[in-house]
């Protein structure tokens, strides 16, 4: 969820990041096998959320190398990012599929 400060932050560091450094976003995206990647700012009675969608040969991956790769480029995204959505941000809801499977 963002409050006000985020939104207009967000918005600017957006147009930075698709309008300005396209070139540099769609190679990032290459080298990751993306080739999709959707981002709404979605207005509720609760407040706005930031909404994602992402699409690729493989999205698992792409995202983990995304987040160990050292180019310029992805760590001047994954730094706003930070900004934006800092680590004390609270989560309201968090899932993760079990490696185990069940029988029962």
């Amino acid at each position: 969820m963002t409050d006000g400060h985020h939104t207009m932050g967000g918005l600017v560091w957006t147009a930075s990041e698709s309008v300005t450094r396209k070139a540099e976003l769609t190679e990032s995206r290459r080298a990751i096998s993306h080739n999709v990647e959707v981002v709404t700012l979605t207005a509720t009675p609760m407040g706005s959320f930031v909404c994602g969608y992402l699409e690729g040969s493989d999205p698992v991956d792409g995202n983990r190398r995304f987040a160990a790769s050292s180019q310029p480029y992805d760590v001047w995204f994954k730094d706003g990012l930070k900004k934006l959505f800092p680590p004390e941000s609270t989560s309201i809801s968090h899932y993760r599929r079990s490696s185990r499977s069940s029988t029962t």
